[in-house]
């Protein structure tokens, strides 16, 4: 009996080695690599008609360079985001820098029947500020994306149209992919 009970443990003991995880287990966000394509939202703290979505890439060296798009005082700002992220504290920093053009009219003077004169311009309107996040490991076996991105955004509007002094934004994101 002792010697079937012997070889059932081997037979245990060999094939707990084949599951076994290379490297020990994974706790928290030590083992996650901040290379990648990341996509995300950011959603209003406050109630506000208004969402971003971005897409952008961060390489293992320098500066990544990806699309943003703010839809926010009516508006819709289109524009890039640069990007880093730290692979030791899994730390994301992120600006972003959108906008669109419109035609404005002016009033420059009168003319010398004391008419008013005026001047077509073209402005751009802007939305821009950082982002910081944290690049955290997967928690769920049933999760596709091999790491999640949460943080927070400000965006600041020039000119603000609607009075708003910026939008704070909660940014939720993933990692689409490796590099």
């Amino acid at each position: 009996m002792r010697i079937l009970l012997a070889a059932l443990m081997c037979l245990v003991l060999s094939l707990s080695e084949c599951f076994a995880i290379s490297g020990g287990p994974i706790f928290g966000g030590g083992n996650v690599t901040t290379t990648g394509i990341y996509a995300g939202v950011l959603y209003p703290r406050t109630r506000s008609n208004s969402i971003g979505l971005f897409s952008v890439p961060v390489p293992k060296t320098g500066l990544g360079s990806g699309t943003v798009f703010v839809f926010a005082n009516q508006s819709a700002y289109n524009g890039t985001m640069q990007a880093t992220a730290n692979p030791d504290s899994g730390l994301f920093t992120g600006y972003i820098d959108s906008g669109f053009n419109f035609v404005d009219t002016v009033r420059t003077g009168a003319d010398k029947d004391g008419n008013p004169t005026f001047t077509v311009i073209t402005v751009r309107a802007v939305a821009s500020g950082r982002i910081d996040g944290k690049v955290k490991a997967k928690e769920s076996v049933l999760s596709r994306a091999s790491a999640r991105l949460t943080g927070s955004s400000l965006l600041e509007f020039n000119p603000d149209f609607f009075g708003t002094g910026g939008i704070t934004y909660d940014v939720i994101g993933f990692k689409q992919s490796e590099l």
